[in-house]
């Protein structure tokens, strides 16, 4: 015979149950991937007049980027100035990382004029590719992000 009681209880772990594995989903999701793409979003977000005059140079630079990756799982980056001169005598990093996974942070090295390249190890799928170029010690002049599809 079905009570008032029996309604109450049945209800209760119903919502109890839902409540758990909710709570189970959420603490995985947090805990696997925070959120944040880029570490110190927030100072990043305070200094962004910086990151708008970088920009600004860099576009009256004219400078281009070309990435990509050999069969022998070589990264190559070819930087040319405005008048499709090779860019010579910078220090070139690149960052790769596949979505959701830390990144890698590659020193590319000048093997030709303008051409810099380093050994790469990744697994196929989407690469994201964040390119910095600077002369020295200096202020990076070039910044490009490039997407990549690893067979």
């Amino acid at each position: 015979m079905l009570r008032g009681i029996h309604v109450f209880w049945g209800v209760a772990a119903f919502f109890g149950l839902m409540i758990a594995v909710q709570t189970f989903f959420v603490v995985q999701a947090v805990t696997t991937f925070p959120g944040e793409e880029v570490e110190k979003s927030y100072m990043q977000g305070v200094d962004y007049n910086r990151t708008l005059e970088r920009r600004a140079m860099q576009r009256s630079l004219g400078w281009t980027a070309q990435a990509g990756i050999e069969a022998d799982s070589t990264l190559v980056v070819r930087l040319h100035d405005a008048s499709a001169q090779p860019l010579r005598a910078l220090e070139v990093v690149a960052r790769a990382r596949h979505p959701g996974s830390p990144e890698n942070v590659i020193a590319l090295v000048e093997r030709r004029a303008g051409e810099y390249a380093a050994p790469i190890t990744t697994s196929p799928g989407r690469l994201k590719l964040e390119i910095e170029a600077r002369r020295g010690e200096g202020d990076i002049m070039f910044e490009a992000d490039k997407l990549l599809e690893i067979p």
